[in-house]
């Protein structure tokens, strides 16, 4: 998110995402309850792994997972309160409610035979692999920025590497900052 200059725009939508996946867990529960077939009640629905009509391990993983879902989703309007520490660490269950969603589906799914379910899956597996790949190199490659920043050194026209150089006017305060350019040899000059 840091990295791709749409960070605010992508944030919203994330949540939204979040929400609309909440949206399609009710409809999915709603719909069940109507189903002759399954015939589950309300309870059943409600509490993990109490439905003993079909596969009740899957479906209690989809209940389980919908249940973190909620948890993340609410995460996004409470992360002032909790901080960015915690809210980081709740929102890595989203890691562990797609596996979980992933396994309901290819599990209890009735239409996990066909191709279209298949390739659902697959595609979503590959996306989610993928982005969380590309996630944890980009954070590598920021660290290894800011390490290179505690060294005080910087870029020149994305080339060579220089001290910045800083004027001190006041006492411990930074008026004036400019980098030094190769072969410039000068002291910073710091105020009693």
């Amino acid at each position: 998110g840091r990295i791709w200059p749409g960070m605010p725009g992508s944030f919203e939508l994330h949540r939204f995402t979040a929400l609309l996946g909440i949206g399609f867990g009710l409809v999915h529960a709603v719909v069940l309850l109507g189903d002759q077939y399954m015939n589950y009640t309300l309870g059943q629905l409600i509490v993990p792994f109490m439905g003993s009509n079909y596969r009740p391990e899957w479906v209690g993983f989809g209940q389980l997972a919908f249940y973190a879902l909620v948890v993340v989703s609410y995460s996004f309007y409470v992360r002032d309160r909790i901080g960015t520490r915690t809210w980081r660490l709740i929102h890595m269950l989203s890691f562990a409610l797609f596996l979980m969603t992933l396994i309901h589906g290819v599990k209890s799914g009735t239409d996990t035979g066909s191709l279209w379910a298949q390739a659902l899956y697959w595609v979503s597996a590959i996306s989610v692999l993928l982005g969380s790949v590309y996630r944890v190199l980009s954070v590598r490659r920021g660290r290894a920025k800011q390490k290179l920043q505690a060294t005080e050194l910087v870029a020149l026209a994305g080339r060579a590497q220089a001290k910045p150089y800083y004027t001190m006017n006041l006492p411990g305060r930074v008026q004036q900052a400019r980098v030094l350019t190769h072969g410039e040899v000068t002291q910073p000059r710091r105020s009693a």
